[in-house]
């Protein structure tokens, strides 16, 4: 964790928490047929719980897996706390945003992550989860995946447009936002116009991240070509 707080403080600036960093780990067993990872971000402390047969030996891949969530946790020390979002349906800029945090911060300090796996799965499981339902009501519906995924690709829309500054544009967030300390919708919205998005681009982030999506796959791959992503989304 102290690297990736290194990090994210070059990135982001000092997150103003006079707490000294702090990671907490419970391992919860060798559940059978399970290799869970969960936590939050509290002031000063990352706290994780780790469950299952699949963690209790020594394991690659999932400890590249854990080197993320660690990192995704210790994003909220900005992203939920230097700003925090507004409203449950905006619950995707802090985790979705802390999800892209991660995947470049891991992809800065293991050079054997791969960060494109990392944002074809958000790419995919977001095509996936609007099928469903919207993602402003995702929380509500009990869909606690959505926000992290669809906000990693609206954010990755966001860090394009911004010539391929991620961190850059979450600054500009924190600076707009950082008075009442509050992120809405609108407000993300209204940075990433900053940032020079298209009035495409816009309206395909508006109706992303607020309306129904009724061929998530050719609206993703659309955002995708307004803003200038390059990887591979789901076919249109």
């Amino acid at each position: 964790m102290p690297a990736a707080l290194e990090y994210y403080t070059d990135k982001m600036g000092d997150p103003g928490n006079d707490e000294r960093p702090t990671i907490m780990v419970t391992w919860d067993g060798p559940t059978p047929d399970m290799a869970g990872l969960s936590g939050s971000a509290l002031d000063g402390l990352v706290a994780m719980s780790i469950e299952g047969e699949g963690l209790a030996y020594h394991n690659d891949e999932m400890a590249h897996r854990m080197r993320w969530f660690i990192a995704h946790e210790a994003a909220h020390f900005w992203l939920g706390q230097v700003v925090q979002y507004d409203k449950e349906a905006d619950a995707w800029i802090m985790e979705g945003g802390a999800d892209l945090a991660a995947i470049r911060a891991v992809a800065e300090l293991d050079p054997e992550f791969v960060a494109s796996t990392e944002e074809r799965r958000e790419w995919q499981e977001c095509a996936d989860a609007l099928g469903k339902g919207t993602l402003a009501t995702a929380r509500a519906r009990g869909d606690f995946q959505m926000p992290y995924s669809c906000g990693a690709v609206l954010m990755m829309g966001a860090e394009s447009v911004n010539d391929g500054d991620y961190f850059g544009f979450v600054r500009s967030l924190f600076a707009a936002e950082r008075k009442d300390g509050f992120a809405s919708t609108r407000d993300w919205l209204d940075a990433f116009r900053r940032a020079g998005a298209s009035r495409q681009a816009v309206r395909l982030a508006r109706h992303i991240a607020t309306g129904r999506v009724d061929n998530p796959a050719a609206t993703l791959a659309e955002f995708a070509r307004e803003t200038g992503v390059v990887m591979t989304g789901p076919a249109a």
